[in-house]
């Protein structure tokens, strides 16, 4: 019976680059046209892994063409942003570095000892 075949459906879709491409796609189509719903998925699984494409699943559409001037003008921009970050980042660095401004403080508290976690009292209250 056909219906035997559907488990070997992703080495079936393999076999369509091997030596044996012709039984296999004969075997194939005969299990699409009688069971198209199962066919679908590992169809789907090996045609995106052909292409090269992300993963089965991810559903995230494809990336879309566009004009090689637009790509430049795009990485253009995207360059100059970073070199603005870069150029902030460095300006506000040195005057952290030389202990102008205000002083850092910490938003986490300082971890506890093995006895206040055994305890909950911290340190300084024992």
């Amino acid at each position: 019976p056909l219906w035997q075949w559907l488990p070997w459906l992703p080495q079936l879709l393999r076999g369509l680059r091997k030596g044996y491409g012709a039984q296999a796609q004969h075997v194939l189509l005969r299990l699409a046209r009688s069971y198209p719903q199962p066919l679908y998925y590992p169809l789907r699984a090996y045609s995106q892994s052909q292409l090269g494409t992300s993963a089965v699943g991810d559903a995230s559409p494809p990336a879309l063409w566009k004009p090689p001037a637009q790509e430049r003008a795009e990485k253009e921009a995207e360059a100059r942003a970073d070199e603005q970050r870069a150029a902030a980042a460095s300006a506000s660095a040195p005057a952290a570095a030389e202990g102008g401004g205000a002083p850092a403080t910490s938003a986490t508290p300082p971890p506890l000892t093995v006895r206040a976690r055994v305890t909950g009292v911290p340190p300084s209250e024992s």
